[in-house]
């Protein structure tokens, strides 16, 4: 029996992969592979819109982007380096 085809990142985010900070690739991939939920896709995409640093997400004013009511970052302290929160995405 034939094992089922694993989804393939396409050519294009696996370069933009190569320049994710290794803490947040995983992230990505899932995000790009359609794994995870919504609002973790949403938290990727704010992260990577704030340059990777996310107490710059949490501190979003851009009202006029799409996901700005769905920026679970904001009123978060996102202190760097809580990996207990960064776990649970």
């Amino acid at each position: 029996m034939k094992a089922p085809a694993t989804p393939k990142l396409l050519p294009t985010q696996q370069e933009f992969l190569r320049n994710v900070p290794p803490m947040y690739a995983g992230r990505f991939e899932k995000a790009f592979l359609g794994e995870g939920s919504p609002r973790q896709a949403i938290r990727t995409k704010c992260l990577e819109c704030s340059g990777f640093q996310r107490i710059e997400a949490a501190a979003c004013t851009v009202k006029l982007c799409p996901l700005w009511a769905f920026n679970s970052w904001r009123g978060e302290s996102a202190e760097p380096g809580d990996q207990a929160e960064e776990s649970q995405l």
